[in-house]
């Protein structure tokens, strides 16, 4: 008479008890799906975040504007950036005027003001001055650049480091600007695409610093300039 097949065997030869081993198997088959079901659901997770991502860096990226020479730049917060952006725009060959405490009257016939946002403790500290007398600083400088229709570039250059509690009563300043370039470490819990978009601002976004000095060479490329 033949044998019930292998898989329904309650007891097999010589009376032996093979359900536990039955079960067992089946138990570490589930275990194996239930990983690889886990590492594909990662994979295709990981997937669409490294594509949305892309998409996000390539849709997010409007023209650079076309500006117009002087320029002016100060600092909102006196971060080291701002030191950062001097050098790169004169390694880019762009003359620039710069003024970490600038005060209203000094940017007077500028045509461009390029607000380098970021605090700094010890910043603020070798200034000579404080949050609050920061903060009045540069709302007076904005308020005088909308008088005198100076584009106001704004730029977050310092990732990260730049968002902490000293920069929180600085990067508000994003949303007085016309333009805005801001590396995208700075940017990884989406506050200055928030900005950008209930403020209708154009928002360019970089991965490295030293991006900057491609970004200044067309931005105020010579043909830019206008004759009075």
């Amino acid at each position: 008479m033949l044998s019930s097949p292998p898989f329904i065997i309650n007891k097999g030869w010589g009376g032996k008890d093979y359900n536990h081993i039955v079960k067992g198997d089946v138990y570490q088959i589930m275990k194996k799906i239930d990983k690889q079901k886990v590492l594909l659901y990662f994979t295709i997770v990981l997937f669409l975040m490294v594509t949305l991502t892309s998409l996000n860096l390539a849709t997010e990226n409007p023209p650079l504007p076309k500006l117009e020479k002087p320029i002016f730049v100060t600092s909102c917060g006196q971060s080291p950036d701002f030191g950062t952006v001097d050098l790169l725009g004169r390694r880019a060959g762009v003359e620039m005027k710069v003024n970490h405490v600038a005060l209203p009257e000094e940017i007077v016939g500028y045509k461009t003001l390029i607000i380098v946002i970021g605090g700094s403790g010890k910043g603020l500290g070798a200034a000579g001055i404080d949050i609050p007398e920061e903060v009045k600083r540069v709302e007076e400088l904005i308020k005088k650049a909308n008088e005198e229709e100076i584009f106001i570039l704004g730029m977050h250059i310092g990732g990260v480091d730049r968002r902490g509690p000293v920069s929180a009563d600085f990067v508000p300043f994003a949303a007085e600007a016309d333009y805005l370039v801001v590396r995208t470490d700075g940017n990884e819990d989406g506050f200055f695409t928030n900005v950008a978009e209930e403020n209708e601002i154009p928002l360019f976004l970089i991965e490295k610093t030293p991006e900057l000095v491609d970004i200044f060479k067309e931005m105020f490329a010579e043909e830019n300039e206008t004759t009075g």
